[in-house]
């Protein structure tokens, strides 16, 4: 598990002091059965306010603070990919933003807007995983049971595919 980047909070140790932890833009809730984390909502509404990059440096940054949130946002690379173009050498200082990139910018503010709660991991349950692959990506959401047997998501995780591999 430590190699999987998963946020894992012992929620024991902390749900006898509290209920509601914040810490570094993550917002932790935990019940009586299980933990679970989302983005802050205030830097969110944050990045909703973000207005479209007319520069390699503006993208960049705009695209880290986007990429802090990835595992909260199903297929991340896919959305990410008209942007991170724009970022390569061969692409003037100036971005010649397009209508494909302004669509992938509004989509991960909408991505940000709608972003599931994951719960915090029990080593004890099973985990599922599903995943999916297009020509330019491949993405997985790694899940487990609740009582009822619905499935709630740990993580999401995607990867550009670079042209070997497509």
């Amino acid at each position: 598990m430590a190699g999987c980047n998963l946020r894992l909070l012992h929620v024991n140790k902390i749900r006898e002091y509290r209920a509601r932890v914040q810490m570094v833009g993550v917002v932790y809730d935990i019940d009586d059965e299980f933990g679970r984390h989302s983005p802050d909502k205030e830097r969110i509404k944050a990045i909703q306010k973000l207005q479209a990059p007319t520069t390699k440096k503006q993208l960049r940054s705009a695209l880290g603070l986007c990429n802090f949130y990835r595992q909260y946002i199903p297929n991340f690379a896919k959305i990410d990919l008209p942007l991170t173009e724009l970022t390569k050498k061969k692409v003037p200082n100036e971005i010649p933003w397009s209508k494909e990139a302004e669509n992938a910018f509004k989509e991960f503010k909408t991505a940000l807007c709608e972003i599931t709660e994951l719960q915090v991991p029990d080593i004890e349950k099973s985990y599922y995983s599903h995943t999916d692959a297009s020509q330019t990506a491949v993405g997985y959401c790694l899940g487990q049971l609740d009582g009822a047997d619905n499935i709630h998501p740990i993580a999401f995780g995607s990867q550009k595919l670079n042209p070997i591999q497509q």
